[in-house]
């Protein structure tokens, strides 16, 4: 299970991804970039992006503090709460309407 202090840190993951999206739409919705990357929904490809972004940067919280990757449950417990955190993600890439 994870802490506290890695649940505060992942919570700040998770608002860092929110607060970039708002630049990132204007590039995925640019018909260029579309193209270049064979992007159909841009909407589903921001989706992805954020939780990669904090799936990436909780695994390099746990190498560089805790000196060791999260194990399978801990990485079970970030996506669970990326999945919980779903709608806010979808709320933040619509609004860049």
């Amino acid at each position: 299970m994870l802490n506290d202090h890695q649940k505060g840190h992942l919570k700040n993951c998770i608002d860092s991804a929110v607060s970039k999206v708002a630049p990132l739409m204007i590039i995925y919705r640019n018909p260029e970039f579309k193209r270049r990357y064979q992007i159909n929904n841009p909407e589903d490809y921001a989706l992805g992006q954020m939780t990669g972004y904090v799936m990436g940067a909780m695994a390099q919280y746990f190498f560089t503090v805790e000196k060791r990757f999260p194990s399978d449950k801990e990485q079970e417990e970030i996506l669970d709460i990326l999945h919980n955190q779903a709608t806010e993600f979808r709320n933040a890439i619509f609004e860049q309407g």
